[in-house]
């Protein structure tokens, strides 16, 4: 710890008046001083006052160079004396001295001389321990070199003895993982599979052997099978991408169907090798993820449908009972009547509503086409969402060329999507106030493209490619005040992905505002 005590300094004159006139210098600079006549120096004097520097008199200079013999001093010695004394001077460099001092004193050459050469002891002896230091961590950092050699050669002899007993452990290593949950699959650098578990067999199709000839890759397989999501990130595989140093799940999505639901896997390139050298390859692992997924989105589509259908029906019932219970015993009978009434239609409305949303937690996600959502019924359910959420008029283009397909998503799906969407574009816009056009087209193969453009937020590319992560927030200023982003568009990109659509996010060019981007499948493009 640095010493925050005021420097001692030792003045040896035998002239009251000059250091009593110099101590008064220096007392009031915040040194310590002491003064002694020469007779009174000896080393014992010396060594209890300890001082880090000494202002002597030139008529002292055969006390000092006796004191010297006797005891050197390693404090820098200021000598003073007139101001004509060059035989004086020549005498006190020639013995050891470190600067002189001229009578009569002037305040100002005294202090810049005494705090320099102070500052100056100081430098020398901070260097000193720093040499010390220095030294000491030479010496420690030879043991360590000299320990980090013994260990080297006795970690050498153990590798040798142990290697025969891992290439054995190798071969259980495998018959565990053909008896595990989840499924494994070893490839080779270039990717090819050398070998599957059993569940890694089932989900990938393949028979109960590999052909060791011409085995097939891995990415191969999968793109014959699954939608691989989120795609931003399977572009880099096998590396990883990283959003705030976590790496982003990757997942393997085979579409819902009329006949069976949508099956999820997540994959993980495992950070470990499969054997003992580089050929071993590297292990991949497949968790059955469906049921988790399915809970998941269930949840947040039960949360997207209560939030903003159960409302409406419930004002009236709220206000109207809350009003009777205060009011009834001033009001007439017709009046009560009235209320009662209200409320009941109220009641009949949010019996309705639960009906209709039990049927719809309950529905597949694709449907029969007859349930299809027609494109012609678009703008009225844009309008009636932007109404509810009390947006400015939305602006909807394209709808002319694709009034006649339909998507296959129930109304109420689709409905559940674009609310979120909407809702997060007035949640993170800075006046709740935003501009929002959206875009309808025909792409691709018996499919609709629908972009949402709104003018709020620009986002990083981490929050873009991570906000359609499960319960991912985006901060609306930095405050951590917001929740929500996460878990609206995880429930997009879930619902989505499931029946083998497409989402992606990206800034716009043209000014603040991002846009969202979903590819529908339809029934009849």
């Amino acid at each position: 710890m640095k010493n925050t005590e005021p420097d001692v300094i030792l003045i040896v004159d035998d002239n009251v008046a000059d250091r009593q006139m110099l101590a008064e210098i220096l007392t009031l600079r915040g040194h310590t001083t002491h003064t002694l006549s020469q007779e009174d120096v000896s080393p014992e004097s010396v060594a209890a006052l300890a001082p880090a520097l000494v202002v002597l008199d030139v008529g002292a200079f055969g006390t000092y160079t006796r004191l010297q013999a006797l005891m050197p001093w390693t404090m820098p010695v200021l000598f003073s004396g007139g101001v004509d004394a060059d035989m004086d001077r020549s005498a006190v460099f020639a013995s050891g001295g470190a600067d002189y001092l001229a009578k009569p004193y002037r305040s100002a050459e005294v202090i810049t001389r005494v705090e320099m050469h102070l500052a100056l002891q100081r430098a020398q002896q901070q260097a000193a321990e720093q040499a010390d230091q220095l030294q000491q961590e030479i010496a420690a950092r030879q043991d360590a070199e000299a320990a980090l050699r013994t260990a080297h050669d006795i970690l050498s002899r153990r590798v040798t003895e142990s290697t025969a007993t891992l290439r054995a452990s190798e071969a259980m290593f495998r018959y565990l993982l053909g008896r595990v949950n989840d499924g494994y699959v070893i490839v080779d650098d270039q990717e090819k599979i050398m070998y599957a578990n059993i569940k890694a067999q089932v989900y990938l199709g393949l028979g109960r052997e590999i052909d060791k000839t011409a085995p097939p890759t891995f990415m191969e397989l999968v793109s014959q099978q699954y939608r691989c999501e989120p795609q931003a990130a399977w572009a880099l595989w096998p590396k990883k991408m990283y959003v705030n140093k976590a790496p982003v799940p990757l997942y393997l999505v085979r579409p819902e169907t009329q006949v069976a639901k949508a099956f999820w896997l997540q994959v993980e390139m495992l950070d470990i090798s499969a054997g003992l050298d580089t050929e071993a390859g590297r292990i991949i692992c497949l968790t059955d993820i469906t049921e988790k997924t399915s809970l998941q989105e269930e949840l947040s589509r039960f949360h997207a449908v209560i939030a903003h259908k159960l409302r409406t029906p419930l004002v009236p019932i709220y206000t109207g009972l809350t009003f009777l219970t205060e009011q009834a015993s001033t009001m007439s009978q017709d009046d009560v009547l009235m209320f009662i009434q209200n409320a009941a239609e109220g009641a009949e409305h949010l019996y309705n509503e639960v009906e209709q949303i039990v049927r719809y937690l309950g529905a597949p996600r694709i449907v029969s086409p007859d349930l299809a959502f027609a494109l012609a019924d678009f703008g009225a359910l844009i309008e009636r969402i932007g109404g509810e959420l009390l947006l400015p008029e939305i602006t909807v283009s394209g709808l002319e060329a694709v009034e006649n397909i339909r998507l296959m998503l129930s109304g109420w799906s689709l409905e559940a999507i674009l609310w979120e969407i909407l809702e997060n574009a007035k949640k993170f816009h800075p006046r709740n106030m935003p501009v929002i056009a959206v875009k309808v087209a025909s792409v691709g193969v018996q499919q609709v493209q629908i972009q949402v453009w709104d003018d709020g937020l620009t986002l990083s590319p981490e929050q873009l490619v991570h906000m359609w992560m499960p319960y991912y927030q985006v901060d609306k200023f930095g405050t951590g005040q917001v929740a929500g982003m996460g878990l609206g568009l995880s429930m997009v990109s879930t619902h989505v992905w499931s029946v083998g659509g497409s989402c992606r996010s990206f800034n716009r060019d043209d000014g603040p505002g991002i846009v969202i981007e979903l590819v529908l499948p339809c029934s009849n493009c």
